[in-house]
């Protein structure tokens, strides 16, 4: 997704990765022993690219 969006992404430290959107830098981490993030780690992605600019649907419920 984020390569989609046109994010510059390459490895860091460990299991994390130096994200570079809209000229906003970030670091993620990939999930650990598993496919599945968890609701801290989604919520880290979202708050990443609202700093960045991306648009993002408000939650409907």
């Amino acid at each position: 997704m984020l390569t989609h969006l046109g994010a510059q992404m390459e490895p860091h430290h460990g299991a994390s990765f130096r994200v570079v959107l809209n000229d906003v830098e970030g670091f993620l981490h990939r999930p650990h022993n598993s496919n599945t993030c968890t609701k801290q780690e989604l919520r880290r992605i979202r708050d990443y690219l609202a700093s960045a600019g991306v648009d993002l649907p408000q939650n409907q419920a």
